[in-house]
């Protein structure tokens, strides 16, 4: 992956890798990056993500992993984000979302989950994210849906099928 990253400017809060045919990233690729904001790795063939992958990027904001090819998360993936805002994560081949994924996002704001393979999505999945005003999930293949979740008045406005 250190081939697709370029020389890092210190001040520099924008990183954009989307289509770079990128297929893995190593745990420690992004730690000289603690000041970005928005970090673009849409448009690769990204199939995993160590746990430690965005450890260091704590000021991130705006995180775009949409077109890879990711089938799972690992519940720590994202864990030290918490100023995240966005996060795309629609058309990658996901089949389920771990309960503890989004569990530090208290800032998350925007979800995007289309168009991947998950069948079940459990209530305690969002519970925590209190800034959270949309997810999208539809596109998806769900077998089972908490309806408690949607029937919840705070979900039922944020939660987008399309």
């Amino acid at each position: 992956m250190s081939r697709y990253v370029p020389k890092y400017n210190p001040r520099s809060s924008e990183l954009d890798l989307s289509d770079k045919l990128i297929r893995s990233i190593d745990g420690d690729t992004f730690s000289c990056f603690t000041n970005l904001g928005w970090l673009y790795l849409d448009s690769n063939q990204i199939e995993s993500l160590e746990p430690s992958t965005f450890s260091s990027l704590t000021n991130l904001t705006d995180l775009w992993l949409f077109r890879n090819k990711l089938v799972s998360l690992h519940p720590h993936t994202f864990r030290t984000l918490f100023r995240l805002k966005v996060l795309y994560l629609e058309e990658n081949n996901l089949m389920e979302i771990h309960e503890d994924t989004f569990k530090n996002l208290r800032n998350l704001c925007w979800l995007s989950l289309k168009k991947n393979g998950l069948r079940t999505i459990e209530s305690s999945t969002f519970s925590g994210l209190f800034n959270l005003k949309k997810v999208y999930i539809g596109g998806n293949q769900l077998d089972l849906l908490d309806s408690s979740w949607i029937e919840n008045s705070r979900f039922k406005n944020i939660i987008d099928f399309s």
